[in-house]
């Protein structure tokens, strides 16, 4: 088995999993390698008194500094196959599915680039008219997409679509086709209408920030972790934003 943690890559046994894992938690979980989150109006001394409780039981804390190693990009496509259970009812030649990923790079972006990236993928397949979704959806293979398109839950951005619900013949004609897709959209562009439409609909959801029933401070903490965690200039990339929507 191959297991991700701290940005390192360990090939391990099952039965040594949670020793590993308890040895890294004693290293590394400790008050001086935390991020703790207020939001709201309530007093600052609470939250200090609050946190004590808690922090005071860490006297001489000191933990092990860990740096994270970014992935390096392939110079050639990898190819995994793998198994996975399925109930028994259905048509089992109709269970295959394919997820296509890219690294997008390998450091983090510049807050420029990540929002350009964020209104790509909103072209690409958040509408129902979008390119990438219009296409699959009307192709005639499988039943779902699956993959949201740009992850921006680590440090590195990373791009994953595909299918499921495919038989075995469908798995590489799919491929062939978010592929040759994206040839297209590099020759031929988006209509413009549909771009400034996207550009409308990311500044809105930034503006607003609506998080429906979702807590609000919870919501604005998960779209702050990964710059919050890996950024040493958090607050100069937030401002950023602001400059650059105007620019546009």
């Amino acid at each position: 088995m191959r297991l991700l943690y701290g940005g390192i890559n360990h090939n391990i046994e099952w039965r040594s999993i949670f020793v590993l894992l308890r040895e890294f938690h004693r290293k590394h979980y400790k008050p001086s390698n935390a991020k703790i989150w207020f939001y709201g109006d309530d007093d600052p001394n609470e939250r200090l008194r609050i946190l004590a409780v808690y922090l005071d039981l860490f006297k001489g804390d000191s933990a092990e500094t860990l740096k994270v190693r970014y992935q390096k990009m392939f110079k050639t496509p990898k190819r995994i196959t793998e198994r996975y259970p399925v109930s028994k009812e259905g048509d089992f030649a109709r269970k295959y599915m394919i997820y296509l990923s890219w690294l997008l790079s390998e450091e983090m972006l510049d807050v420029e680039t990540d929002l350009k990236l964020r209104i790509l993928n909103h072209l690409l397949l958040r509408t129902p008219a979008s390119s990438l979704r219009k296409i699959l959806l009307e192709s005639g293979f499988g039943d779902d997409i699956i993959g949201n398109g740009i992850g921006n839950e680590f440090p590195q951005p990373i791009f994953s679509v595909g299918m499921n619900g495919l038989s075995k013949d469908d798995v590489r004609k799919v491929e062939e086709l978010i592929v040759n897709t994206f040839k297209s959209l590099v020759e031929e562009g988006f209509a413009l209408d549909a771009v400034e439409a996207s550009m409308n609909t990311i500044e809105f959801s930034l503006r607003e920030h609506n998080s429906g029933s979702f807590p609000r401070g919870l919501s604005l903490m998960l779209c702050s972790i990964v710059c919050g965690l890996f950024c040493s200039d958090f607050l100069k990339r937030k401002n950023k934003i602001c400059s650059f929507t105007i620019h546009v």
